[in-house]
């Protein structure tokens, strides 16, 4: 079962021993998961095809339909769906335009397909309106880990302006959230790692006749 924003706050709040919210309320954890995601966005991004039909001759190809887009990785241009060597096509992506322009000999026509391979921002469903989760339910525990290390640093900070509290403990929270935080990018580094799979090369032929046997 995929990962909701309820059952993600629960998670924080028990690596924050604060399975109350006495400390840190559902506006305070939904902060520290913001911020968590959005980093393992950048680290792991999630990535997803979109076929765009080309309505009209010319480079310049309006992706506007794509949302939640962070960058153009690959364009097949033109696309069928049966393809064994897709044409990749070099491109330039202006973001802030959704606007793609295609830069080699092939000169897109009205009538052709793009499939269009993009990076997007993951989501978590009730987060910010969003329906859907898009991590997977493995990954949950190292976004958890750094939504606390967030809340804790902000707690830390807030502590720290408050004349009664004592300042050894602000401490232990300064330090608990400086080792989480280091924790955590060192999973995101693994998991990035991950998300990169491994290629493949085919190996040259041993012969004149590899290839032939059944």
């Amino acid at each position: 079962m995929a990962t909701t924003l309820t059952a993600l706050r629960a998670r924080v709040a028990r690596t924050l021993a604060d399975a109350a919210n006495l400390a840190w309320s559902t506006d305070d954890l939904d902060e520290g998961i913001r911020k968590a995601l959005f980093d393992y966005t950048l680290a792991v991004p999630l990535l997803q095809t979109a076929d765009i039909p080309i309505t009209q001759d010319g480079r310049q190809v309006d992706i506007s339909s794509i949302t939640n887009i962070i960058q153009v990785v690959d364009v097949w241009l033109p696309y069928g769906g049966d393809e064994t060597d897709p044409r990749h096509q070099p491109f330039r992506h202006w973001v802030q335009l959704n606007i793609l322009f295609v830069a080699g000999a092939y000169v897109p026509r009205a009538g052709d397909t793009a499939r269009v391979f993009y990076q997007a921002y993951h989501t978590l469903d009730g987060l910010d309106g969003a329906t859907q989760t898009t991590f997977p339910d493995p990954h949950a525990g190292a976004i958890a880990l750094g939504a606390a290390a967030y809340c804790a640093a902000s707690r830390a900070v807030d502590l720290t302006e408050q004349v009664t509290v004592d300042r050894e403990a602000v401490e232990r929270l300064q330090t608990w959230a400086r080792r989480a935080m280091l924790d955590f990018q060192d999973r995101l580094k693994v998991l990035a790692g991950h998300a990169g799979g491994v290629p493949h090369v085919p190996l040259p032929p041993l012969d004149r006749h590899d290839g032939e046997w059944a």
